[in-house]
């Protein structure tokens, strides 16, 4: 039972559970869905929305304390707790990693669509999913706001009804994590994590072009 280690027990930050890429984006916590090869690839892409490439930025979840910054001073000032990425077309780069460590991800087409990172430090033998949400767009129809959490395990104490079961259906357990037995089951599980706990959600937007 996997209950007590993601939501409400580890939170996102907690350096027990989390990799250097979802540590640095604050994107994830334990409990979280995750492959070994990966469930998408281009051709899931047609049709899902785009990251405005440049210098992004992750907001602070509600109720974590704030992080002032000035977004229009280069990337590498901006303190530690203000959490920058570059995005790229096909990868993600932050600052802080060790010789800037490139993070491919693919965004999957699909209600939510899903964004699966490659976890560098794996040599691509780990994957991990989230849910995110277009909040704006440019004139491009590029996404410059987004929302979203990390794919969940299971669903948070608060929401489980009395004697269900503790995983989403066709997921199973391995470790602090969990893998999905289907694309299909992981994306069910992608909505219902984004049902079932609307506190637990990222936000990031774009702030310029570049890379610095």
């Amino acid at each position: 039972m996997l209950r007590g280690i993601g939501r409400g027990g580890n939170r996102p930050g907690t350096p027990a559970c989390l990799g250097a890429l979802t540590a640095a984006l604050l994107l994830a916590g334990c409990n979280g869905v995750v492959s070994a090869r990966p469930w998408f690839g281009d051709a899931d892409s047609i049709g899902a929305p785009r990251l405005r490439e440049g210098v992004w930025r992750v907001v602070p979840q509600p109720g974590r304390r704030p992080c002032p910054v000035d977004e229009g001073r280069p990337l590498e000032t901006w303190p530690d707790c203000a959490i920058g990425l570059v995005a790229g077309a096909h990868d993600l780069v932050h600052p802080g990693a060790k010789s800037r460590e490139r993070w491919p991800y693919v965004i999957a087409a699909g209600a939510p669509p899903l964004l699966q990172i490659a976890d560098a430090e794996s040599q691509g033998k780990r994957f991990y999913y989230l849910w995110m949400r277009p909040v704006r767009l440019d004139a491009q129809g590029r996404s410059v706001t987004i929302k979203g959490w990390r794919v969940q395990c299971e669903p948070p104490p608060a929401t489980a009804p009395p004697g269900a079961e503790a995983l989403y259906a066709g997921l199973a357990a391995t470790g602090d994590d969990c893998t999905a037995g289907s694309a299909a089951a992981l994306r069910a599980a992608a909505r219902s994590t984004e049902a079932d706990d609307t506190s637990d959600v990222f936000e990031a937007h774009w702030v310029r072009d570049g890379s610095r």
